[in-house]
């Protein structure tokens, strides 16, 4: 999300759409990658469930959420 909306909810927002979106396509898992050091993408994809998985891309840590 763009900085200069900080803490609007629109993260969220946005996140849950997307899962929505999967989860209806019957797509059994997401995987995503962010920076080790961005502490409110962490927090916001942990509120979703998605975990590490102690891989990486580049510098960045990969996350998965697998859907039910």
């Amino acid at each position: 999300m763009d900085k200069s909306y900080p803490n609007k909810g629109y993260g969220t927002k946005a996140l849950e759409i997307i899962v929505e979106q999967f989860r209806s396509k019957s797509v059994p898992v997401i995987t995503l990658s962010t920076k080790s050091d961005n502490d409110k993408a962490l927090r916001l994809y942990k509120k979703f469930d998605f975990t590490l998985t102690g891989e990486t891309n580049s510098d960045e840590g990969i996350l998965k959420k697998y859907i039910n």
